[in-house]
């Protein structure tokens, strides 16, 4: 701070005169109209930060919390630590003592799907036990707690482009990205519109607040997005936002390094809130005026940044990483909302599926999406199944064991292709070179709705007569006898609609519908 040295009067100095006093008076006042007429143009988008701005700006962050959603235990101390019911309470407390706060979530919501949370290639269902939702109750999660904004991290795309924009277009809160572009193959509109954005701007009391979102190239798996160099798009934002806002935050998932480095090619970055390297940093790092933040990861903290102004300027702050550790009481609300869904169904009878056709499984699956989507006629695929459901209260581990096989990411994503990318390569839409890219689409369930004439489902089950007994079957139910002269809807899973259109069955004729629904999301909300 620069402070100004008051003038004194001395004798011997000449007065001015009248005239010079009062072309003094009318020259300070015109300085004073310019002056109010900038400050004004500042506070509209003009150039400048506005020096009324003071007070305290709290920052609330976080980052790879790897769908660490209950408590977990340190292998070394046996210690247990987070959970979103202990990240709720600390929250909270924030909010009642801090007023409006930035809530931040720098990448890695999702658990990932490499050796880290594995046993034996199988799934570590007791550190993880909401593991097989891959990512579908994060973000309900983080609209409970808050969240303003978050930036992708690697993770976010280990299960395929079209699982990660399934999750997120959902979200209430922001998705920020400024260094990634789309690029699906095959090239179509499947994305549109984008389901996130470079940048957001904030009002949270008395700042304006730009916060921009970068994510590391590092350990992406999908071929369809192109991650770019981060200080190039970084760069002409800050300067766009230095002139719109009082504080400019970067949402990082770059880690703490290539943070440090990002700060000392971009002048004018406020604050970094990052994450990617799992960092522990109990004091924030500088790199000349920008302040750089992380918190290890699982959720183990919940990082907090007070940043005081006065006249625009900032003059003081303070960060501390909270533990959300055992000492922190776990919120009833958000701790109650988790525990449902350790038994995402409960049965009234054993369902069974042995890969041969067996269909109970099948035909309960069949019957709920009748219901989920009213329809004349509901199929599914057989041969995925391979695990007994036993009746009441069917475990989060037997669920997904049943329905969602594990698949690691070296093996490619999961739901990477949209349906209609799907549709697209079987039906010879697309390039036949991109037909090689089915395999990574194998994990997508997705729901289809299609009209066809009661003699096409007639010529389905004949064809299922004919599979009797092998793992090419389908499970079909009927819920309207008689069928309506013209036309009957019918809902079936991708894998039945690309089995029926390469046997001739279905035909581009026939009108589809993507439902934008997989299995596992019409089973978990019955």
């Amino acid at each position: 701070m620069r402070t100004g040295q008051k003038a004194k009067n001395r004798s011997g100095i000449a007065r001015p005169s009248k005239t010079s006093m009062r072309f003094l008076c009318l020259l300070v006042l015109g300085l004073g109209l310019s002056l109010a007429i900038l400050c004004a143009g500042g506070r509209n988008g003009g150039t400048g930060k506005n020096p009324a701005r003071n007070g305290r700006l709290t920052i609330v962050f976080m980052n790879d919390t790897h769908t660490h959603l209950y408590p977990w235990k340190d292998e070394n101390s046996g210690r247990e630590y987070g959970g979103a019911a202990r990240w709720a309470t600390l929250l909270n407390q924030i909010r009642r003592e801090a007023g409006e706060v930035l809530f931040l979530h720098s990448g890695d919501m999702l658990v990932g799907s490499d050796n880290n949370y594995l046993i034996g290639k199988v799934p570590n269902w007791e550190r993880l036990p909401l593991y097989g939702y891959r990512g579908l109750l994060e973000i309900p999660l983080f609209e409970m707690l808050g969240l303003d904004a978050a930036c992708f991290g690697n993770h976010e795309f280990d299960y395929g482009l079209y699982w990660n924009y399934h999750l997120f277009s959902q979200a209430s809160f922001d998705l920020l990205a400024a260094n990634v572009s789309l690029r699906p193959v095959p090239a179509g509109n499947f994305y549109e519109p984008s389901h996130y954005k470079p940048y957001q701007i904030y009002q949270k009391g008395n700042f304006r607040i730009g916060v921009i979102g970068i994510l590391t190239h590092e350990f992406i798996k999908t071929p369809q997005i192109k991650v770019g160099d981060p200080a190039e798009a970084v760069a002409p934002l800050v300067a766009q936002l230095k002139k719109e806002c009082d504080v400019v935050v970067v949402l990082s998932h770059l880690g703490v390094e290539p943070d440090m480095k990002l700060a000392s090619r971009v002048p004018g970055i406020d604050v970094i809130v990052g994450g990617h390297s799992h960092t522990y940093l109990p004091e924030p790092r500088i790199v000349g005026e920008t302040i750089i933040t992380q918190t290890r990861c699982y959720g183990e903290f919940v990082g907090r940044l007070d940043l005081e102004y006065k006249d625009g300027v900032l003059e003081d702050y303070r960060y501390r990483l909270l533990p959300a550790n055992f000492s922190v009481p776990e919120d009833p609300e958000v701790k109650a909302w988790l525990d449902k869904w350790l038994y995402p169904v409960t049965l009234d009878r054993p369902l069974s599926s042995d890969g041969q056709g067996e269909a109970s499984l099948g035909e309960y699956i069949a019957g709920v999406m009748g219901e989920q989507f009213p329809c004349d006629a509901a199929l599914i695929k057989l041969g995925g199944f391979r695990k007994e459901l036993p009746s009441g209260r069917v475990s989060a581990r037997d669920f997904f064991t049943a329905l969602w096989p594990y698949r690691m990411r070296d093996d490619g994503p999961e739901k990477e292709l949209s349906p209609e990318q799907v549709m697209d390569i079987v039906s010879g839409k697309a390039p036949s070179a991109a037909r090689h890219l089915l395999p990574s689409a194998e994990g997508l369930s997705t729901l289809i709705g299609t009209l066809i004439p009661a003699a096409a489902l007639d010529e389905i089950e004949r064809l299922n007569e004919s599979r009797a007994g092998t793992e090419d079957g389908f499970s079909i139910r009927r819920f309207s006898v008689p069928f309506p002269e013209d036309n009957i809807r019918v809902v079936m899973d991708l894998p039945a609609w690309i089995d029926l259109y390469r046997e001739g069955i279905l035909t581009d004729d026939y009108e589809y519908q993507n439902l934008s629904k997989e299995i596992i999301e019409a089973l978990i909300n019955y």
